[in-house]
């Protein structure tokens, strides 16, 4: 299990970069806080857990795995096409699909 934590802008961009092929991040200057817990399930399944108070767009390339997130605190929306999901503290839910771009909002409480 990988636990990472962050408060400046840039170690959070470098972290969604490496974690999950970010390659738009725009936050807000609000106060920026990030952890994340990652488990891999298998080598095409992982679970996140996520805590955060940031407000953000994220942009990625597809993940090419599953991946399935568990938000502790804030909120995130997930865009894929025309459709949009939002999940909130305590959800659980699957967050990408392989060969879907990531294209998701973050939202602190």
């Amino acid at each position: 299990m990988t636990v990472l934590e962050a408060t400046d802008v840039e170690t959070i961009r470098q972290i969604f970069s490496e974690m999950y092929n970010v390659r738009r991040f725009t936050p807000n200057p609000d106060y920026n806080f990030i952890r994340v817990s990652q488990q891999t399930m298998t080598s095409k399944a992982q679970r996140h857990d996520f805590t955060f108070s940031i407000n953000s767009n994220v942009r990625g390339d597809p993940l090419q795995a599953l991946y399935f997130g568990h938000i502790r605190t804030g909120a995130v929306t997930y865009h894929v096409g025309h459709t949009s999901r939002t999940y909130a503290g305590g959800d659980v839910f699957l967050a990408v699909q392989p060969d879907h771009f990531l294209d998701a909002d973050l939202a602190h409480p």
